[in-house]
């Protein structure tokens, strides 16, 4: 058989040949119609409108029968479907249950043959109890954080420890069951372990909820010591050390990503409603004269007296600038959390470069290019927008759309005390880890600054809760047309230039502004940046302890890619004052007296000043008072040098082993 056209018109049909088709333009007022035709006959005019009619109607059956057919399969699959559940939920089966990666024992033989699971007890035994420990939020490791916190008695540990023996009797037969299919105890005794932790955050959360509402004293927090590395020559066999063991080209279970949603988000996220006043509030409502001079101890450290170095026009031979001293000996002359009485006169080991004298300013080039810390003074630009950034001008541009230019982003960050250690949230696992450290709020800025100046009119105590706001603004920013710029653009162009300045002088690996307003006390944990780092304060005095790259084997440094604190040390080095303490963990001590022995330089800095720290040296932040300070960086210098070291240094020598 072929397919023929025919071509008809009024009572005449042509017949094209075969394998041709005919276009309907080829003559004038010709309609081409497709019927069927054997290769030896020809149909007529009638005779072909009737074929094309019987083809028409097969067609239209046999697609009807198969959409029918369609129809049918789908809702048999449904049923199908819905009966496997209800089967599946009638009989309690589990299914085939693979043990999850993280949880199958390290030890163990499969033998294929005998098809059953061989497993090696001794080798075993801890890692089931420590799993079940980190699970429960209790003993050593990570969980230990909400014992220390609730004072938790022995007695729950010891009940804890009987289940856990019970369990320990059947184990084998319980991975068996998970491995082959009949895990369903496990299943249900996990969920049990689940839901008790759960319990108990949610407890600790509503007491740090009531702490932070009623303004409460917290008393010392000690460290967690699974968010420091080990003692060097131990291999932390004491705690949880499932963060060091794994090595640093692994990301361990336990910081997996944390459910952002719903009841999760409570301890990442608070609402402070200002239809409820908090109990701060009420009382600096209270004082008359809000003046913070009113306090007779008050220290303004923008007027206080320091003494300053020989300037060096430049650099010295490597190692003898800047001088150094010790942890030890800096928390010992002016501990950290005595801001009322610092000593008479605050000694300076950085050199101060005037940004109005030419020759200053080349010396300070060739330090920056010599890759050592410096000050630079006098800084107009920066003299100019700490007469401009007022709490009223900053809170227009953060709480409120303005005619000036858009408004800016902003958050408040909220800690039980003084010291606000870093952490990734995304990596934060409540249930293993504990309460974070710090959250977030929803309040304004102009509430924030409300706080700030509460905390310098009362001398806020480091135990009562604090408030940090901080904002960012994006690289992309200055490349915008200059009216879609934020204030901190506009008032710092040295920062947000597209061209070279001496502040910014690699702008093409520019990451964009970050700014930190910070409150009286408020302790940034220490860590190290990847970029050459300009910090200019705007507003008030911060303290700044700086360590070279090749300390860092010596100030606990989380170095570990995947944990949640990656690249800061989580130990409190105000606690280094406090080492005659006998309630403070063997184990800090012991890590503090380490700390204590590593090179350090302090300074100030102050309203109108620019810090230079270069690529990888760390950096120990303690606000004095209110203030304000925003930096930029200029791309990482991954050399370094000789003697002090570098980021290939701490890469290279920080890393725990395994």
């Amino acid at each position: 058989m072929s397919s023929t056209t025919a071509i008809i018109r009024g009572k005449k049909a042509a017949l094209a040949p075969p394998g041709r088709r005919i276009h309907p333009d080829a003559e004038d007022g010709f309609v081409p119609v497709a019927v069927s035709s054997c290769s030896t006959c020809c149909l007529g005019e009638d005779e072909a409108a009737v074929q094309a009619a019987s083809d028409d109607k097969y067609r239209k059956r046999f697609n009807q029968r198969q959409q029918r057919f369609r129809e049918v399969m789908f809702f048999m699959g449904v049923a199908l479907c819905i009966l496997i559940f209800t089967v599946y939920k009638i009989s309690g089966h589990t299914g085939v249950r693979l043990a999850r990666p993280g949880e199958r024992p390290h030890h163990y033989n499969q033998n294929h043959d005998r098809g059953h699971l061989e497993m090696n007890d001794d080798h075993n035994k801890d890692d089931l109890y420590e799993k079940r420990r980190r699970r429960a939020g209790r003993g050593p490791g990570r969980g230990s954080r909400g014992r220390n916190r609730r004072g938790d008695s022995g007695e729950d540990d010891k009940k804890m420890f009987e289940r856990l023996d019970a369990y320990d009797k059947t184990r084998g037969r319980k991975w068996s069951e998970a491995i082959w299919g009949n895990g369903k105890e496990d299943a249900d005794e996990e969920d049990a372990d689940h839901k008790e932790t759960m319990i108990m955050r949610e407890s600790q959360l509503e007491d740090l909820n009531e702490r932070m509402l009623s303004n409460t004293n917290t008393s010392i927090r000690w460290a967690d010591m699974s968010d420091v590395p080990p003692l060097p020559g131990r291999n932390g066999d004491s705690r949880n050390n499932l963060v060091w063991v794994l090595g640093k080209n692994q990301k361990p279970q336990s910081h997996r990503r944390v459910n952002r949603k719903g009841h999760m988000r409570k301890f990442f996220q608070i609402h402070r409603s200002e239809r409820t006043p908090m109990a701060w509030e009420e009382e600096f409502d209270a004082i008359i004269d809000k003046d913070p001079t009113a306090r007779p101890n008050y220290v303004n450290y923008v007027n206080h007296n320091y003494q300053y170095p020989e300037k060096l026009m430049e650099p010295p031979e490597l190692g003898k600038y800047p001088k150094m001293r010790t942890y030890k000996e800096l928390q010992e002359t002016w501990p950290q959390d005595n801001l009322d009485n610092p000593p008479d006169v605050l000694q300076e080991d950085l050199i101060h470069f005037d940004f109005h004298d030419p020759e200053d300013m080349a010396a300070a080039k060739k330090f920056r290019d010599a890759k050592l810390p410096f000050k630079v003074v006098n800084v107009p630009e920066v003299l100019e927008a700490g007469k401009k950034w007022t709490d009223e001008y900053i809170a227009l541009n953060f709480d409120t759309p303005s005619g000036n230019g858009p408004q800016s982003n902003g958050k408040c960050n909220e800690g039980p005390d003084n010291y606000f250690a870093f952490f990734n949230a995304e990596l934060w696992s409540v249930e293993e880890l504990g309460i974070p450290p710090t959250r977030d709020n929803d309040f304004t800025f102009e509430r924030w600054a409300k706080h700030s100046r509460y905390a310098d009119r009362v001398g806020l105590h480091p135990n009562l809760p604090h408030f940090y706001w901080q904002s960012g603004v994006p690289k992309e920013e200055r490349h915008m047309d200059k009216s879609h710029w934020t204030f901190v653009s506009r008032d710092l162009p040295s920062f947000s230039a597209t061209v070279d300045t001496f502040f910014q002088f690699h702008p093409n690996l520019q990451k964009g502004i970050q700014c930190r307003f910070g409150e009286r006390g408020i302790t940034a944990a220490n860590h190290y940046d990847s970029g050459r780092n300009m910090i200019a304060m705007i507003t008030g005095a911060k303290r700044y302890i700086l360590s070279p790259p090749r300390a860092c084997k010596q100030l606990g440094v989380v170095s570990t890619k995947g944990h949640a604190s990656f690249r800061h040390s989580m130990l409190n080095y105000g606690r280094i004052a406090m080492m005659d303490r006998e309630d403070m963990p063997q184990e800090e001590k012991e890590w503090l007296e380490i700390v204590g022995t590593a090179e350090a330089v302090s300074t100030v800095l102050k309203e109108g000043e620019v810090l230079y720290v270069p690529t990888g040296w760390f950096h120990y932040i303690t606000s004095l008072q209110k203030s304000a300070q925003c930096n930029v960086r200029s791309g990482p210098d991954m050399k370094g040098d000789s003697y002090w070291g570098g980021a290939e240094e701490i890469q290279g020598k920080c890393f725990p082993q395994a």
